[in-house]
């Protein structure tokens, strides 16, 4: 299991008291490839088949089954905060296997107007597990 999924997995079990993996049946990757209309960022396909969903301080689920909206087209929500974010992929950006992350604000209800650069879904999850808890402690 890659490091930050198990890290997440340890602070959803220190906040909550419980949290486990429940992988993503291929049916499942299948409707989220179809969602976003291209193969899933490879990050965010590992979570899924990992992980699956998660929650702690946020909501991450299936772009497939993530409910809300109305949604800009080129917006596909994966994660919430239960209050005022939602993070999700901007489909106006990335050249490559990644996307950008961006996120739409309840109060403000708008987006950026440019989508920003790619940024491998770890990356973004490890940015999220240290704004709620920290850093992780180096190796070494």
């Amino acid at each position: 299991m890659h490091p930050v999924h198990v890290r997440l997995l340890d602070h959803a079990r220190r906040a909550l008291g419980k949290a486990t993996a429940s992988p993503e049946p291929p049916d499942g990757i299948a409707a989220a490839e179809a969602r976003l209309g291209r193969p899933l960022p490879p990050g965010y396909r590992r979570f899924l088949e990992e992980v699956g969903k998660a929650r702690w301080p946020l909501r991450i689920e299936n772009v497939a089954t993530f409910e809300g909206g109305p949604w800009p087209e080129y917006f596909v929500p994966f994660a919430s905060d239960y209050g005022e974010l939602v993070y999700g992929f901007d489909l106006r950006g990335g050249d490559g296997a990644d996307l950008p992350i961006d996120f739409l604000d309840f109060e403000t209800d708008e987006l950026d107007e440019d989508p920003g650069p790619a940024v491998p879904f770890e990356d973004w999850l490890a940015a999220r597990i240290d704004d709620d808890v920290g850093p992780a402690p180096s190796a070494g």
